[in-house]
């Protein structure tokens, strides 16, 4: 039965020989409801770098993904240039109509750590804003090897909408691209306001252990302040060191937030080193407010006596530059307090130290809080 309407229709058994007008006729209304199908299944890809970068505070770059400028790489430490090749931080921020939204992108490390998700370390997610609010629309988990392809977002509605896609916390990128379905708009897009926050730090500050990179503070708080933040954290090498102050002056930003004390295990030296750093920005910014950061209370301090006294001492040393900063008349200077900055009940960390999302959430929050009265 099913052969013979075959045949009516399309003349293909028995030398059937259809009328020509019948034929047309009957497909072309079918090929005009298949077109808009198929076309759902052709990509366009964009390159990332036409697009536009956030998050980076020079142009003249040795690398395209680099957070540091090409000049650092003979004046930084071995391993500060390194870890400034991770893309932590940096977005991608544009507006299409596609229904789908697609990521192709290549790492230049392929790192791995045990306490961190692949997703966090070097893979990408995606964020769409809702009326002025930044909503998660989804991630790109990355598989085995450099090379990823993978389906971000599907099902939307066709409309115009902004995104912008988070990028490796812990590997270098060395080419990323955009997928939308064929035909349809993406263009270079950014909803952010003013001057940019300057975070340095530590692992913490890198992003170190987010389950995906929009999950890092330095991500959480550019989208809570809709405001571009060039994240410096650079993973056990947050040392407040005079060749990232000078890097830092070059950088006109509406605040500074420094949270190096996990790494500045020497006691002796944090007094110092901030009462030669800070003075050094000032001078520069007479201005704009400068935040210390506190170290946070975490499992290990909080059950370890021997953990606790160094927490306590090295918070003990960074208030002691900060009022002596203060008498010596630096102005807009502000204290980040340790205490409760992820919460009192440990569950803020992935190995009593760096950060869960829950962490980060709650030291962002904190940090927002205190930025958002100074702005």
């Amino acid at each position: 039965m099913e052969q013979r309407i075959f045949s009516v229709i399309f003349g293909e058994k028995r030398n059937m020989k259809p009328k020509p007008f019948f034929r047309s006729t009957f497909l072309l209304p079918i090929v005009l409801c298949l077109l808009p199908i198929l076309a759902q299944g052709q990509k366009e890809w964009h390159n990332a770098l036409d697009i536009g970068l956030s998050g980076q505070a020079w142009s003249e770059l040795e690398h395209p993904y680099d957070r540091l400028p090409a000049k650092a790489k003979d004046v930084v430490r071995a391993p500060v240039w390194r870890l400034g090749t991770n893309s932590a931080g940096l977005s991608v921020h544009f507006k299409t109509n596609s229904r789908k939204i697609w990521a192709k992108w290549t790492v230049r490390y392929d790192n791995s750590m045990w306490h961190m998700t692949e997703c966090g370390i070097k893979g990408v997610d995606l964020y769409m804003d809702d009326s002025g609010i930044w909503r998660y629309a989804g991630s790109g988990s990355p598989g085995s090897g450099k090379a990823n392809e993978r389906e971000i977002l599907k099902g939307l509605d066709g409309e115009m909408h902004h995104f912008h896609m988070n990028l490796p916390l812990y590997d270098g990128i060395d080419t990323l691209w955009i997928g939308v379905e064929e035909g349809s708009v993406l263009e270079s897009s950014s909803i952010l306001n003013g001057k940019p926050i300057v975070i340095y730090g530590t692992s913490i500050q890198q992003g170190g252990c987010a389950s995906r990179p929009g999950m890092a503070a330095s991500n959480i708080i550019s989208r809570q302040l809709n405001r571009e933040v060039i994240n410096l954290g650079f993973s056990g090498n947050g040392r407040m060191e005079m060749e990232l102050a000078e890097l830092i002056a070059e950088i006109d930003a509406s605040a500074y937030v420094f949270d190096c004390l996990p790494n500045l295990h020497n006691l002796d030296v944090i007094y110092p080193l901030h009462m030669e750093f800070i003075p050094y920005i000032r001078s520069e910014y007479p201005d704009t407010p400068i935040f210390l950061v506190e170290t946070a209370t975490t499992v290990k301090s909080a059950i370890i006596a021997k953990d606790l006294e160094q927490l306590n001492r090295q918070n003990e040393e960074l208030r002691k530059a900060f009022k002596a900063l203060k008498s010596e008349g630096i102005k807009k200077l502000y204290l980040i307090s340790g205490e409760d900055l992820i919460g009192t009940d440990q569950e803020g960390t992935v190995d009593g130290v760096h950060y869960t999302d829950l962490g980060f959430k709650r030291y962002a929050d904190k940090l927002v809080g205190q930025i958002k009265r100074k702005l």
